[in-house]
């Protein structure tokens, strides 16, 4: 997992504004089923994502200040249940993308490791569209 998470970062380190967004929610995607499926009622990590999508179609203050309340109440309760390695995962991942202003490579980054975690298949998966976000340029 070390090696993945070497690689991403170097893969991110020239990522624009607009490619740290999409790789950071494809991402979090990638690991909401799994956090879905263990926590169905709490819908707080998905409500992230949503935001994240808006503020990447409209990089607006009302979009960064809605995002922003999303992603603090996601990172919260990503504290209080530390010990429970998918919920951290589905939580991190979803909370780094809606950093409207902030969003760097190397939290997109964090958040492509913290789904791989989550979730073995969802490596290659995260690697593949990496690379070819790189590509874009």
């Amino acid at each position: 997992m070390r090696e993945f998470k070497q690689e991403i970062r170097k893969i991110t380190k020239g990522f624009s504004r607009k490619q740290n967004f999409k790789l950071a929610i494809y991402s979090a995607e990638l690991a909401l089923p799994i956090f879905e499926k263990k926590y169905p009622k709490d819908n707080r990590p998905k409500l992230a994502v949503e935001a994240a999508k808006k503020c990447l179609a409209s990089n607006t203050i009302e979009n960064r200040i809605y995002a922003a309340s999303y992603a603090a109440a996601t990172a919260s309760t990503a504290a209080a249940y530390a010990d429970d390695a998918f919920y951290a995962a589905a939580s991190a991942a979803a909370f780094a993308a809606p950093l409207a202003n902030t969003l760097t490579a190397a939290t997109a980054a964090d958040a492509a490791f913290y789904a791989a975690a989550a979730d073995s298949d969802a490596v290659q998966k995260i690697m593949d569209y990496a690379i070819k976000l790189a590509e874009e340029k």
